[in-house]
């Protein structure tokens, strides 16, 4: 059996050799160029030692000793690790210190040059940029634009209500995709899936989803830039370039659905609650 982390073959196997066995849930995982893993989310064991929800684990599912206790105080939800190994990260938090989002180096520790930007409400996701800075979605609907060293940029106009932003992608250019379970996108009907431009204001030729009790949990770029995303009730729609739908058969599964990774080509780790699928292009598996 696996709790909540599983190494996973190209081919579908579980690994049995590799077994970290957090006790809280999982929201994220990468796994670094020399086969370490970097584990997020609500856990305070895994890999046999006492990690409050970061870690860092060896190639064989240990923790790594020399990655520093975090002793974060409430959950993960996301992290993005940059060019030198250090890791920022971001979810739920209190009034003190370095809480909803810190900059760490690569051994765990805060990163005094990161500027503690002072947020009050929980954050959902980080995005890096390709000028070194980030993105930060916010459960208030708020997107947040930062430079490298955590200095907000004041000219970004970046806003959702009426829900949160829990995910963004690239779709090329210098526009951003924002989904999550918003109904506003800065005054105008743009709920769930919207398009803004370079400085955060609307692109207001990209429609939004009706305004519905489904939040879009997940998307995925494909190579010509149509848009797969997913519902909170797991059906799967592709958007083209223009907002137009097709509702895609076969699998669906049934919940929400956390991730949503390209196939991949060697053994891969992932997080879960009860399955996961690879699937073809129009949906099937």
């Amino acid at each position: 059996s696996r709790n909540r982390l599983a190494k996973i073959s190209a081919a579908g196997v579980v690994d049995a050799t590799w077994n970290p066995q957090p006790n809280g849930t999982v929201n994220r995982v990468r796994q670094l160029s020399g086969g370490q893993v970097i584990v997020a989310g609500n856990f305070t064991t895994i890999g046999g030692q006492s990690r409050s929800r970061l870690a860092r684990l060896n190639s064989d599912g240990t923790a790594d000793t020399g990655f520093v206790q975090t002793n974060y105080p409430t959950e993960i939800f996301d992290f993005h690790v940059d060019g030198s190994n250090r890791i920022v990260h971001v979810g739920s938090g209190t009034n003190t210190g370095n809480n909803w989002l810190a900059r760490r180096d690569s051994d765990g520790n805060i990163d005094g040059s990161f500027a503690n930007p002072g947020f009050n409400n929980t954050v959902y996701k980080v995005q890096p940029r390709a000028d070194g800075g980030y993105l930060f979605g916010m459960a208030d609907g708020q997107v947040r634009r930062y430079s490298s060293a955590g200095v907000v940029d004041s000219t970004w106009k970046g806003a959702m209500s009426g829900g949160t932003v829990t995910d963004m992608i690239y779709p090329g250019g210098t526009t951003v995709m924002l989904l999550g379970g918003f109904t506003n996108g800065m005054a105008k009907p743009h709920a769930r899936l919207t398009r803004v431009n370079a400085d955060g204001t609307l692109d207001e030729t990209y429609p939004g989803f009706p305004i519905s009790p489904l939040t879009i949990s997940r998307a995925f770029i494909d190579s010509s830039n149509e848009v797969l995303v997913v519902r909170s009730d797991g059906v799967r729609i592709r958007r083209d370039t223009s907002g137009g739908e097709t509702t895609l058969t076969g699998y669906t599964p049934g919940g929400n659905v956390t991730m949503m990774p390209r196939r991949p080509p060697k053994p891969t780790l992932y997080p879960y609650t009860t399955v996961f699928r690879c699937l073809n292009a129009d949906g099937t598996d």
